[in-house]
This record gives C-alpha cells, sequence and structure tokens, in this order.
C-alpha cells in the first residue's frame, strides 16, 4: 500500500530563524571583541634575557661540535638544504674561532633574539624525528648569522 496523505505539515521557521539570529548576534560580538596584535602583545608577560655564564658557553661549543660531526644529521640537512648548503655550512663552521664558540653562540642569540638558534637547542631537536628537519634550517640559521658578527681579536 502507498500511504497518501492530503494534509501538510507545516514547521515553524521561528525556533531556526531565533537560533539564526543568536549565532549572528555572537559572531558580531566576536568580530567587535577582535584585538590587533599590538594589544594583544602588549598584554603578554615581558620575556626575561638569556643571560649566559661559561658553562652555558660550553654547552653550546660542544653541542655545535656534535651537530657537525653527527652524519646522520649531516645526510639529513643535506637533503633538505643540498649539498652545495651543507658543503657552504662545512664551511663557515671551520672558519669559526674554536674558542670563541660560546662567546659567538652569546652574541648570535642576544643579537637577534633567537634561544631556538642555541646549538644545544638545536642538537636536541635533531634528536626527535618530528623537528629534525627543522633543525637543520636552525643550524643553517646560525651559521649565516655567525658569519655575519664583526669579527672580535679576543
Amino acid at each position: 500500500h502507498i500511504f497518501t496523505s492530503t494534509s501538510s505539515v507545516h514547521l515553524s521557521a521561528a525556533p531556526l530563524r531565533a537560533a539564526m539570529a543568536d549565532t549572528a548576534k555572537d559572531e558580531k560580538e566576536e568580530v567587535e571583541e577582535a584585538r590587533d596584535f599590538s594589544e594583544i602583545a602588549a598584554d603578554m608577560p615581558e620575556e626575561e634575557d638569556l643571560v649566559f655564564d661559561d658553562e652555558m658557553r660550553e654547552q653550546d661549543a660542544t653541542a655545535l661540535s656534535k651537530l657537525m660531526t653527527d652524519t646522520t644529521f649531516q645526510e639529513r640537512c643535506s637533503k633538505r638544504l643540498g649539498d652545495t648548503q651543507m658543503e657552504s655550512l662545512t664551511a663557515l663552521h671551520r672558519q669559526l674561532p674554536v674558542k670563541q664558540v660560546g662567546q659567538i653562540v652569546e652574541d648570535v642569540v642576544t643579537l637577534y633574539g633567537a634561544p631556538h638558534l642555541r646549538p644545544i637547542n638545536i642538537l636536541e631537536r635533531s634528536q626527535e624525528e618530528a623537528t629534525a628537519s627543522g633543525a637543520c634550517y636552525s643550524l643553517k640559521a646560525f651559521l649565516e648569522y655567525a658569519s655575519k658578527l664583526p669579527s672580535k681579536n679576543s
């Protein structure tokens, strides 16, 4: 049997309209409450300056040495950056005065406000699969920034 009816069903659209109006009102309030980044930044707590000591400088020098001798990491970086770029970075590393590496790290991190470029932090990221490729780019940035620092005769 096919059931047919001549009566029609009327649904009230009032609840739907009310819900849509509430949503529109909420969206309008969200737009009015949006703040630009300068307001958000002004509310953020001040970052403390990183103060280096001799132990930190030594840790960074050791970490940079490990990064530059870790063949697995070097191969990954060659794949990411290209062989020519890796050769260039290796040359930049060789130009760093060994006894001044810790001070150079401090200078780069301080000048650029970039604690993520500390070799100890790059080394940590290089050991995690999810962050190892990004560590290649950090190493590149660090070595390029280091090569651009004014030389110190100390």
